[in-house]
């Protein structure tokens, strides 16, 4: 279906695996940006401690601040109560 097509909602891509150096990261960066490429809107979300989607499409600097600031960040997350 072509981008911007109003027949078909939005699709959800999940890539998963417990084991470590199987490549979901290059696969999730590639895949999304391939997607991007032909027009999609696209939604990456790093859910890795380690940031490493992150790193793939920030800069060093920027992913060290990220870092900084939910590392020290006091009360509840995301607002909650």
């Amino acid at each position: 279906m072509a981008p911007g097509s109003s027949e078909a909602g939005p699709c959800k891509i999940t890539l998963f695996s417990h084991k470590g150096g199987v490549g979901k990261t290059t696969l999730t960066v590639n895949t999304a940006w391939a997607l991007a490429d032909a027009g999609y809107s696209v939604l990456v979300v790093d859910a890795d401690p380690q940031c490493s989607l992150t790193s793939y499409l920030k800069d060093e600097a920027t992913v060290d601040e990220y870092l900084d600031s939910s590392i020290h960040r006091p009360g509840p997350l995301f607002g909650a109560r």
